[in-house]
């Protein structure tokens, strides 16, 4: 209950009352009791539940205290190793190729537990997960980080990626805007062909190591990577950081608040919210400028 105050105040205002009551009456017992022998032993009957209680409160207040210092170490450590990993944090472009059509998705994105500590898949990354992460490269931009599906300005024209069964699907998206659907819900074609025709592929994977985690910390791996020559056309390793340290109470997720204390920081929306959907698509742009849709 020592998370809601309202609790805590109405708990202690009850205690008090209790020692006030105790009181009162050991003051009637002193007064109207006659014989040493038995006010003495009408007294401690009446003192023993206030001591008792006494007792229990002190030795709580103790273990909080212990608890509260324990957390301040622990957090300090935290912080510490985090404030470490961010030097290694950031965007490098090694080199930009322009007229890109369309890009292979080594990995497809998955959605990532915001509660779970060491499931490794990728909280600190991208939002758009699964076949809503294959149609972020199809969304037009409405400003330099938020997509939309109201047009297709500076989009790919295809997208591959490997099925369930290993075969090569290319998406493709042969709306013709103004569009009328919901965005994350683009009705994309899908064709198996013999083999990949993207010259680009991109890879996103979890960086975290165990230390990391034990921390609270989550790290995320972009590479666009020159499927012919293996070279290393982009990265980005991105890190974030619970600082309350897994606290789940009041239904808290805590990879969600990490989102808050991220190195390089998200971009916010309203100036304050995180936001991460489209966020590796909108890294890969910078290296691979798409050939692009019309403003139909």
């Amino acid at each position: 209950m020592r998370d809601y105050w309202l609790t805590q105040y109405l708990l202690g205002a009850i205690g008090w009352g209790y020692l006030i009551v105790v009181l009162i009456v050991l003051i009637l017992v002193l007064w109207l009791i006659k014989g040493k022998n038995a006010r003495t032993v009408i007294a401690l009957i009446v003192l023993a539940p206030a001591l008792i209680l006494l007792i229990q409160g002190y030795q709580e207040y103790v273990n909080e205290k212990q608890a509260a210092g324990a957390y301040r170490t622990r957090l300090a450590k935290a912080r510490a190793f985090f404030d470490e990993r961010c030097k290694t944090a950031g965007e490098k472009i090694y080199g930009a190729v322009d007229g890109v059509d369309g890009v292979f998705l080594i990995t497809i994105k998955k959605e990532a537990n915001k509660s779970a500590q060491y499931e490794m898949n990728d909280p600190a990354g991208d939002d758009a997960h699964d076949i809503g992460y294959v149609e972020s490269f199809f969304m037009g931009k409405q400003n330099d980080f938020l997509l939309t599906d109201k047009n297709k300005t500076g989009t790919y024209r295809f997208v591959e990626a490997l099925s369930a069964d290993a075969q090569v699907t290319r998406y493709t998206d042969d709306r013709k805007l103004p569009g009328k659907e919901s965005l994350h819900q683009l009705p994309l074609t899908k064709q198996v062909i013999p083999k990949r025709k993207a010259k680009y592929g991109v890879l996103t994977e979890d960086l975290s190591t165990t230390a990391d985690r034990e921390n609270w910390i989550s790290a995320s791996h972009i590479k666009v990577i020159d499927l012919e020559t293996k070279e290393v056309i982009a990265e980005r390793v991105g890190y974030m950081f619970d600082q309350a340290l897994g606290n789940t109470s009041g239904g808290r997720s805590p990879w969600a608040f990490a989102a808050y204390n991220a190195c390089p920081a998200f971009p916010k929306l309203h100036g304050q919210y995180p936001h991460k959907w489209g966020l590796t698509r909108n890294f890969v742009e910078k290296a691979l400028k798409p050939v692009g849709g019309s403003k139909e």
